[in-house]
């Protein structure tokens, strides 16, 4: 079984998003805000040890998403990155 997080913002994407993992074995660990400085995501997403980081690329988060995910590239290679949004 495979442990996840959710970063973002849109409730109605991460209901969804949480039906769906339920569906394919994934535990959705924790839902996060995209708000604020990325450095707590980012000590969080390391000490769950995530395998999935799914992160909301909705236009209002998406410099917030894109910081998270420089950051955590560093740090967590092993973590599967899924971005998510409700419009292309």
């Amino acid at each position: 079984m495979l442990k996840g997080i959710i970063a973002g913002e849109t409730p109605e994407l991460i209901a969804r998003l949480k039906t769906l993992c339920g569906t394919l074995d994934i535990v959705v660990q924790k839902t996060v805000d995209l708000q604020g400085p990325p450095e707590p995501v980012v000590r969080l997403v390391s000490s769950y040890r995530a395998d999935i980081l799914f992160i909301d690329l909705n236009p209002a988060n998406l410099p917030a998403a894109l910081e998270l995910v420089k950051r955590l590239q560093v740090n967590r290679a092993t973590t599967t990155f899924v971005g998510f949004a409700s419009a292309p």
